[in-house]
């Protein structure tokens, strides 16, 4: 096959020369891409021009702007925000009510009742223990009835000695010192 392409190649030169006849000119592929992207750039150009501007188009300019200005003005359409205001006003009011009404329903079918049988010696107690500094006599003479405790009571009773030191013996000395 190697010979058969040497036979035809040479079977080829020696009918056509050595000069095939093609030639390029010297730095033919050196400019051939601006060459070409010029080329395509000159046929989308239009052929013909499509635009022209009338005779004396500048020269009376001026004056055609000048008296376009100085004409008088249409009146603006004034659209009056009142009456939108007027005309939906019935609308949001009905809307806020309804949103109101429906809020309140959701909401109320929620909330608990608290009173004392739900709430837990603990929690009174931590309540307490947090809240002592801002209780003052005047909360508890509010939440004490004047009828619960008699004067009277404290006057007539009287403190034996004998429970008086069992008492004392109870509590702490160091407390009792503090205090």
């Amino acid at each position: 096959m190697d010979t058969e392409l040497k036979n035809s190649i040479n079977y080829i030169t020696k009918k056509i020369g050595e000069n095939a006849g093609f030639t390029t000119p010297t730095n033919y592929f050196d400019d051939v891409e601006t060459r070409f992207t010029n080329k395509l750039v000159e046929d989308e150009f239009p052929k013909k021009e499509k635009f022209s501007v009338p005779n004396n188009y500048f020269s009376s300019l001026e004056d055609r702007v000048l008296e376009k200005i100085s004409s008088p003005k249409k009146e603006a359409k004034i659209i009056a925000l009142r009456s939108k205001i007027i005309r939906f006003a019935p609308i949001a009011a009905a809307a806020s009510i309804l949103l109101f009404i429906g809020i309140n329903i959701f909401t109320f079918n929620k909330i608990e009742t608290v009173n004392f049988e739900s709430i837990s010696d603990s929690d009174i107690e931590n309540w307490l223990v947090d809240n002592t500094n801002s209780i003052n006599n005047d909360d508890l003479a509010f939440v004490v009835e004047i009828t619960d405790i008699e004067n009277n009571e404290f006057s007539t009773k009287s403190i034996n000695d004998t429970d008086l030191e069992e008492y004392l013996n109870s509590i702490e000395t160091t407390s009792l010192l503090n205090e």
